[in-house]
């Protein structure tokens, strides 16, 4: 019985030594994480385009965006960000291709995670409003300048430094006729928040 007895104190004793450990590193992951974000936050923004439309005939072509961005902190997972953009896009078709310039306001909700105090992952989604100011395309009549669609974004932070890819995928047609194409991109960029 003494001999049952002691080892269960020593099993008692392994698990509570165990349980402790446990909860000091949960401790120590939760504090690390809490990164304390003010409300409101801002920075700038820059990146490479990858950008055609949903044209089984277009190729892609390369372009460019620049602008500012914003963040708007529910708490420190969870934001509503949103940026306003130069945004470069276009398409190949042969031996011919479109380079436009829109201005971009993509608004996403977005969540983030910290592994320490300094770096985490984020991910967000949400709709982008466009206007196409430069390119020989809004010439043609017809044409639309406006363009909408759904875009998301996922990246790494490093301390105020955020890089990250992204997608747009355009509802909108970029002519008035039947079958039109749509925008499409494909972003990688970087970010330094302030």
């Amino acid at each position: 019985i003494f001999a049952k007895t002691n080892i269960y104190s020593r099993k008692l004793k392994a698990m509570k030594k165990v349980l402790l450990t446990l909860v000091f590193v949960l401790c120590g992951i939760s504090i690390t994480s809490a990164q304390d974000f003010a409300k409101f936050r801002f920075g700038a923004t820059a990146g490479m385009n990858i950008s055609s439309t949903t044209s089984e005939y277009a190729d892609s072509k390369i372009g460019f965006q620049v602008g500012l961005r914003g963040e708007y902190n529910f708490n420190n997972s969870i934001y509503l960000g949103a940026a306003l953009l130069w945004d470069q896009k276009g398409w190949k078709v042969e031996d011919e291709s479109a380079s436009n310039g829109y201005i971009n306001l993509p608004i996403h909700v977005g969540y983030r995670y910290f592994f320490t105090e300094k770096i985490g992952i984020f991910a967000e989604v949400g709709p982008y409003f466009a206007y196409g100011v430069t390119g020989d395309i809004f010439d043609v009549e017809g044409v639309n300048r406006f363009d909408c669609g759904i875009g998301a974004r996922v990246g790494a932070e490093f301390s105020k430094f955020q890089v990250h890819v992204g997608y747009d995928y355009g509802l909108t047609d970029l002519a008035d006729i039947d079958d039109a194409a749509k925008n499409t991109n494909f972003m990688v960029g970087v970010s330094y928040m302030f």
